[in-house]
């Protein structure tokens, strides 16, 4: 078998023809000078059939080692004249526009970066972050179908993700059927989330059944402007937690009043407070009849707070209705402050809290993927700008899946 036969095979590349292979010791690496298989050079741009050629100058595209030596592969790449796009560079099979990485090397850097981080990555491969970071966002770019993800969608669910400090948030949307997410976008704002809309169309936003988010103005007033035959579903996680800050915000308020051993027996009452009530042990349910019970402000607090939760077990949402409607005329009585704060809050937003009864959708598949996302953000130390992040997102939690050249 001949040199440039072996090299074929070995570099693992479609539309090419070897025409030479060289070692340069004086810089550690390998040469393989290659020409396209067409005869005709091609537009890249638009990818038309030219004929008539300007130029030509050499040009490297790094591509996977060969026995642990360093390989790029070498052509005259040829400037072309385009009726339609002028003087440019032609394209070639193994690379893509503006790249300097063959396409095999683009696809083990990006199948890598799912699995490990960046830092990793770029110094396996011999490369910098930044040349990392730029792979995959060509790969996603490549490989992603955006219009696929968002045709079928029926149910979303959309959440906001800090990114790094001084506020700086990224909006997410996944798909609830599969998953996946499906769109992001930078900031929280309405216009943020109007960029969506905007890729989803007006046809297929006429199709959302569902839309589960927690209570941000901004999401709600969108949705309502572009979807307004979607039902939205508040989080019920948010809600509770609104309601445990009432709660807590109670007994700091009685802290801060009582003295002497009633107010240090409240100091020791928070997590009790706080349990859902049917995760409470024996000492708690203890510490709450001897230290909160005596109290009648806390103890009612507490008590609306656990009575609202039976919420979430009807199943018809008529009577759900019905149920929300009384808890919420006998909050707006309690004379508890906190309490009838989150009570107006839930009102505000009647419709929405009483859908989950019906669709029975949380913002907890939302909250794992943030979870995710941070991991991703974290694994990589840190990354510098909301696209980078976006593309590992979409490379990560998009359902690409890639496969090894070899």
């Amino acid at each position: 078998m001949r040199v440039t036969t072996l090299v074929n095979k070995l570099i693992g590349l479609q539309g090419l023809w070897v025409r030479g292979f060289h070692y340069q010791a004086d810089k550690a690496r390998a040469v393989v000078d290659v020409v396209p298989r067409r005869r005709r050079p091609v537009c890249g741009v638009c990818g038309r059939k030219v004929r008539k050629n300007k130029d030509r100058y050499t040009r490297y595209w790094r591509h996977l080692d060969l026995f642990g030596v360093r390989t790029y592969l070498r052509y005259s790449i040829r400037r072309v004249v385009c009726r339609r796009c002028g003087v440019v560079k032609e394209k070639v099979p193994w690379a893509d526009k503006g790249s300097r990485f063959t396409k095999g090397f683009e696809q083990e850097v990006a199948w890598l970066a799912q699995r490990t981080d960046l830092s990793a990555v770029a110094e396996y491969f011999r490369v910098t972050w930044r040349s990392v970071r730029r792979i995959i966002q060509r790969v996603v770019a490549e490989q992603r179908d955006e219009q696929q993800e968002l045709d079928g969608l029926r149910v979303i669910g959309m959440d906001e993700i800090s990114y790094r400090k001084r506020h700086k948030y990224l909006t997410v949307v996944i798909n609830h059927l599969s998953g996946r997410v499906v769109w992001e976008g930078k900031e929280r704002k309405a216009k943020t989330l109007l960029r969506f809309f905007r890729k989803l169309g007006p046809q297929r936003a006429a199709k959302l059944e569902a839309v589960s988010m927690d209570m941000w103005e901004p999401y709600i007033s969108v949705v309502g402007k572009k979807a307004p035959q979607a039902r939205v579903i508040f989080d019920r996680f948010h809600i509770v937690k609104h309601l445990n800050e009432a709660v807590d915000k109670t007994r700091r308020e009685l802290v801060r009043e009582l003295k002497g051993t009633a107010r240090r027996n409240l100091k020791n009452t928070k997590f009790p407070l706080l349990k859902a009530k049917h995760n409470r042990s024996a000492k708690d349910k203890r510490v709450l009849r001897e230290q909160v019970q005596a109290n009648r402000r806390l103890y009612r607090a507490m008590l609306l707070r656990d009575d609202f939760m039976d919420l979430y077990t009807y199943k018809s949402e008529s009577w759900a209705n019905k149920f929300l409607r009384g808890w919420l005329w006998r909050a707006m009585r309690s004379r508890i402050e906190p309490i009838k704060r989150a009570a107006k809050m839930i009102r505000r937003h009647f419709d929405g809290v009483v859908a989950w009864v019906t669709w029975r959708l949380s913002n907890g598949r939302l909250e794992g993927m943030n979870n995710k996302i941070r991991l991703l953000s974290h694994r990589s130390f840190g990354l510098h700008s909301a696209e980078a992040l976006i593309s590992l997102v979409y490379l990560n939690c998009g359902g690409l899946t890639l496969e090894r050249i070899h």
